[in-house]
């Protein structure tokens, strides 16, 4: 056995000490894992910043019933929505696009107000 670029050798792999290679894996996993799981951590704190969740129904009807013949912006399931609020109903606000296009939307269809 002898030293070669500060490992020594016997039946190695990269010229180290087999023994020696396994806890430097091991260490870097475990490094590895940590970093996992702070970014998991930091993902779901940015997640809950963009989408803090559903607002409740009855929240969502009210925005509406205080915007009646107003332009308004919101997101949906499907993306961005502008236009002026034209009806409120129990479970859908009827919106008018600027292009004159006239869209049903159900409140459980809205992501942000």
């Amino acid at each position: 056995m002898h030293l070669h670029n500060g490992c020594q050798q016997r039946r190695s792999f990269n010229g180290c000490d087999p023994q020696e290679n396994l806890r430097s894996l091991r260490r870097q996993v475990f490094l590895n894992q940590a970093q996992i799981n702070l970014n998991t951590a930091r993902i779901a704190q940015l997640e809950q910043a963009v989408f803090p969740g559903p607002v409740p129904i009855d929240q969502i009807r009210q925005f509406f019933l205080n915007n009646v013949g107003q332009t308004v912006t919101f997101t949906t399931t499907i993306g961005t929505v502008t236009g002026t609020v034209q009806t409120v109903g129990t479970d859908a606000v009827v919106i008018l696009e600027p292009t004159g296009n006239i869209l049903i939307i159900p409140f459980r269809s809205v992501l942000a107000v």
